[in-house]
């Protein structure tokens, strides 16, 4: 059964089984949300932004970075409430709807039938949840790339069910609000024309040549004021240490390509083998002074044993067009290598894990069917003694690992509110003296301080420490 046919039907016995065994995982992680303070550091400047310049939100000449539909979310709820309390709470619903939404579409999208199929299903949850690039997507309140993964998915949902009249405009529509709140969004692109191109039965060109104009015109508009953007916007990670925009324009500034290809490779490498964080080699590092924590095991071991498997499946399945057409199989397996590509090139002038999430999503789908794959090659082809154990040890090692990463998400998420409660309790008289002369900034601090020393904000479960070092990695 295709996976086109399976999330076309009803929802199946075992998707409802999945998806009450990661309803306790959710609830917790909307609790964590739901009761995390808003962050000192980035917040109160925000905002202050959103009060002061709103008319500015879809002018592009005002900054390299465009993600109007992010200021004018805070806007319209601010200015609709009119209560910056009531607008930071909806705003907190925004940031918990995501990632739920995401995850429960995904079950409805796998929507497995049979023991096997739901076991590739359970372990490609805990894949989606542990990746890096669903995790640091969860640093309130900067949802700008979260908003767009659920959208990608269900823009995939829409291309693989059967086609209708108006499949163009959704695909278009859903694809323009996730570029309107994060340039990343442009990866949904070209999901959109491999999909056309393999023929999935809810794709067709008028679908495809409308997204394509859509994403040229935007394009477009955006390079028309290229004079205006610097060369580098941020801090990058470079091998073991942090250049900052300043240093690289005067070390890479003649010929900056090598470093917009290092910072592109760099978000890749993270989604495939969760390394380097941001362009910094850190578990290397740590391998060089053998100072490796077990968290840092765990997440390569899992990663490259996973991206190995999806090599091997995705060399399995892609060439099949050549011989009986596309299968939904070498659909998924494209469309993950083409997202992650297009993800690496939208991270040219600076790598974050969070710039990978896009190509999180079609990661974890393409591991669901090569798990399903392997699975079902085990169960019907003979094998050797050494291979029934490299197989059993590398299900294993995925299985295991990727469950470890997604308890870790939700501690990641909890040690985020400490980190957070703790800004709010030292940072806020040093930024009384030292924004004095910024009246608006004071009056938002001044109302957001209760929210962000409250008492009940979450705190690290009080695991044994050798659980707690399983579960990595730090808050940044």
């Amino acid at each position: 059964m295709t996976m086109s046919g399976r999330s076309a039907r009803g929802l199946s016995r075992e998707a409802r089984v999945i998806a009450a065994l990661w309803l306790p995982w959710i609830a917790a992680l909307a609790l964590s949300l739901w009761r995390t303070p808003f962050p000192v550091n980035e917040t109160i400047a925000l905002l202050e932004d959103v009060r002061n310049a709103t008319r500015t939100f879809f002018d592009p000449t005002i900054r390299a970075w465009y993600r109007p539909l992010f200021f004018y979310t805070f806007d319209w709820l601010w200015r609709g409430t009119g209560s910056l309390d009531s607008a930071m709470q909806l705003f907190r619903v925004i940031e918990i709807v995501a990632p739920v939404s995401l995850v429960l579409l995904f079950i409805r999208h796998l929507n497995p039938r049979g023991w096997l199929e739901a076991g590739a299903a359970t372990v490609a949850v805990a894949i989606l949840v542990g990746t890096p690039g669903f995790r640091q997507n969860l640093e309130i309140p900067l949802l700008m790339t979260l908003v767009g993964m659920p959208l990608l998915l269900l823009v995939w949902m829409i291309l693989t069910s059967p086609l209708r009249a108006w499949h163009a405009v959704a695909v278009v529509s859903l694809t323009l609000i996730a570029i309107g709140y994060k340039e990343q969004g442009l990866a949904i692109a070209p999901a959109v024309v491999i999909a056309w191109w393999t023929r999935a039965p809810g794709a067709d060109s008028r679908t495809a040549v409308g997204l394509v104009a859509a994403t040229f015109g935007y394009l477009a508009f955006r390079f028309a004021w290229n004079a205006n953007w610097p060369i580098f916007e941020q801090s990058m990670g470079l091998g073991f240490q942090t250049v900052e925009p300043r240093d690289a324009i005067a070390q890479f500034g003649a010929f900056p390509y090598w470093m917009y290809a290092y910072n592109a490779l760099s978000t890749m490498l993270n989604v495939l083998v969760s390394e380097p964080t941001s362009g910094l080699f850190f578990i290397a590092r740590d391998v060089a002074y053998s100072q490796v924590e077990p968290w840092e095991f765990v997440h390569v071991t899992s990663s490259v044993a996973l991206t190995g498997l999806i090599a091997w499946w995705s060399w399995r399945v892609i060439p099949g067009w050549r011989r009986d057409g596309w299968t939904p199989e070498g659909r998924v397996a494209l469309a993950f290598w083409v997202v992650l590509l297009g993800s690496g090139a939208l991270s040219v002038k600076y790598s974050r894990d969070r710039l990978g999430g896009m190509a999180a999503v079609m990661y974890a789908l393409a591991a669901y069917e090569a798990l399903r794959s392997l699975a079902s090659e085990a169960r019907t082809t003979p094998a050797t003694g050494r291979r029934w154990a490299v197989m059993l040890g590398m299900v294993l090692t995925i299985s295991i690992g990727w469950h470890l990463r997604a308890v870790g998400t939700l501690e990641w998420t909890r040690r985020m509110a400490e980190s957070n409660y703790a800004g709010w309790i030292t940072q806020v008289p040093t930024r009384r003296v030292r924004f004095a002369d910024r009246p608006v900034y004071l009056g938002i601090m001044s109302r957001m301080t209760p929210q962000g020393t409250a008492a009940d904000s979450p705190r690290p479960t009080n695991y044994p420490d050798v659980i707690t070092r399983l579960l990595g990695p730090p808050v940044p």
